[in-house]
């Protein structure tokens, strides 16, 4: 795998995991890569690469792969019930899934961390990080 092709490789493969029926039957919205479109108010998945000071050669990679969850605020505040349960499935499906090994690259889940979404007073969102190693 290449240095040009493996950011790309990897969020399509995850694309390709997270945008099943398992996911989709308990969002309002879709899957993406990248971003949500501009104003949407329904619970999106957007994933969201990036690599950085990679050495192929040694193995070494410090890529980190975000997997945003929105959901819309309820009475202002995040509906972190909602966001839960996206993310234990959005979890569950990674787990379950063998891509990694058999793709020449394997991900820990790092962290979790809840955010107010800026740009959409409206929303909030969970951020799901993985760090990738190739």
């Amino acid at each position: 795998m290449t240095k040009e092709t493996s950011s790309f490789k990897i969020s399509e493969l995850l694309y390709k995991t997270l945008n099943v029926d398992e996911l989709k039957s308990i969002i309002s919205g879709a899957v993406y890569r990248e971003q949500k479109p501009i104003g949407s108010e329904l619970q999106d998945v957007v994933i969201v690469s990036k690599f950085l000071n990679s050495d192929y050669q040694l193995g070494i990679n410090n890529g980190e792969v975000h997997i945003n969850a929105f959901c819309k605020k309820i009475a202002g505040r995040c509906n972190t019930l909602k966001l839960k349960q996206i993310t234990d499935k959005i979890i569950e499906i990674l787990k379950d899934n063998k891509m990694q090994n058999s793709q020449g690259f394997y991900f820990d889940i790092a962290n979790q961390t809840n955010f107010e979404d800026i740009d959409q007073n409206s929303m909030c969102f969970i951020s799901i990080t993985l760090k990738v190693h190739i």
